[in-house]
């Protein structure tokens, strides 16, 4: 069973529980479906997450930590950010994210559960879930190969093939599949609720961030923000409905972060939804071999460039900074 340990239930948790470290923050599918996955492997085990703040170094009370500490090795730490990272792949070359780490460490023992003693039909196994694992890890790292006609073929997990997979066994077996439709209704109801929900509290953001870019200047490829929020939606209504935005030809927005003096820049795509990036951090970012974009402390940039945070006094003074993306 996974708990998930905060301050206000501190006193639940469990001393010979299996204790999971993760960042805090926007959570995402990489480091839910490690967790998972983790639990799948330890089905008799207690699983307790704690999300720690993303520049956490002590580590010493985690049994494992996933997606955070800048360390992978395949024993405790499981993290895909620091640029020792981005050379370590799976069998079909796709670099790993936090998810991808965790299955590699525990392929073995969730195959053979379904499988005892049974290695082809285990190796079978393995290859049908990497299909589902891999567009996911793109998604987490980079999507390059998912947007320029990468031979293999990538198979995204849908909500109908969610559906789908409560389908593939006893399909007519009346009473297995009133179970399997209760339990695939939960899954659906649970999502249809969390997206009118989450879709109904953004709307009231997106058209106050529409205002925010309307106000904004628009005469430099640099589009600066004086809050955070929803901003691609607006931004691309914005671009296709005025000659003057789509002539400046944003690439990048800069806007406050969630710490005091800091600021995201953050690579603008080249269409609504998309992965692929109008312009990225230069390489030496990237690859953590450079910590200052002109003069500004860089705290973090994503491996795969598309947003960097730095540390500035104003906002204009991050603007400044953010020139520094154009110079490589």
């Amino acid at each position: 069973m996974m708990k998930v340990i905060t301050n206000s239930n501190e006193s639940e948790a469990k001393s010979d529980a299996l204790k999971i470290a993760v960042h805090d923050g926007c959570f995402h599918l990489d480091e839910l479906l490690a967790v998972a996955l983790v639990q799948m492997a330890k089905p008799h085990s207690d699983i307790e997450v704690y999300r720690v703040p993303h520049k956490t170094s002590e580590f010493e009370n985690f049994d494992m930590v996933i997606d955070v500490g800048g360390k992978y090795d395949c024993v405790k730490y499981f993290d895909h950010h620091q640029p020792e990272a981005k050379d370590l792949c799976d069998v079909n070359g796709v670099k790993y994210s936090a998810c991808g780490m965790i299955f590699n460490r525990y392929a073995a023992d969730i195959t053979q559960e379904f499988f005892p003693n049974n290695m082809e039909s285990q190796i079978a196994l393995r290859r049908k879930f990497l299909e589902v694992l891999e567009p996911i890890e793109i998604g987490d790292n980079d999507t390059s190969v998912l947007e320029e006609g990468d031979n293999r073929q990538w198979k995204t997990v849908t909500l109908p093939e969610v559906v789908r997979t409560f389908n593939y066994k006893d399909f007519y077996d009346a009473e297995n599949q009133a179970e399997k439709f209760e339990a695939a209704y939960n899954i659906v109801d649970t999502w249809l609720h969390q997206w009118f929900t989450s879709t109904a509290s953004r709307i009231p953001q997106v058209i106050e961030m529409r205002h925010v870019i309307e106000g904004a200047s628009w005469f430099m490829p640099i589009l600066q923000l004086t809050k955070a929020g929803p901003w691609q939606e607006s931004f691309f209504d914005l671009e296709s409905e005025h000659k003057d935005l789509k002539d400046a030809d944003m690439k990048v927005v800069v806007f406050p972060g969630r710490d005091p003096n800091t600021f995201n820049i953050q690579a603008i795509p080249e269409k609504f939804g998309s992965k692929k990036s109008r312009l990225t951090a230069p390489t030496k970012y990237r690859n953590g071999s450079c910590k200052e974009l002109r003069g500004h402390e860089v705290v973090f940039t994503h491996a795969s460039g598309f947003m960097q945070v730095i540390k500035a006094d104003s906002l204009v003074d991050a603007v400044e900074a953010a020139k520094g993306w154009f110079e490589e």
